[in-house]
């Protein structure tokens, strides 16, 4: 069984993401500096282009892969059901 988890944002919330996670852009070029780790490089790739672009949208996807359908309980379905759709909840 495949199931694959899809996440859509605006450039801007990348960002977000991205000022979280490493704190500024010179931060994240000096680790990058620093390292030459290609993780580094893209994300400041990324964060770039976000910063021309915005309004545009970002897909970040996730595939969980397994050969027992059975390991998927009912609520553990739901919530990767809420989750994709980028509402959860709790009832």
């Amino acid at each position: 069984m495949i199931i694959s988890l899809v996440k859509e944002q605006k450039g801007t919330e990348v960002i977000k993401e991205f000022e979280n996670k490493y704190g500024s852009i010179d931060s994240l070029n000096e680790k990058w500096e620093r390292t030459k780790n290609v993780l580094y490089y893209s994300d400041l790739e990324a964060w770039k282009y976000y910063l021309k672009n915005p309004d545009k949208k970002y897909k970040k996807t996730h595939s969980i892969m397994t050969n027992r359908g059975d390991i998927i309980n009912r609520f553990r379905f739901e919530f990767i059901k809420h989750y994709k759709k980028g509402e959860p909840r709790v009832n």
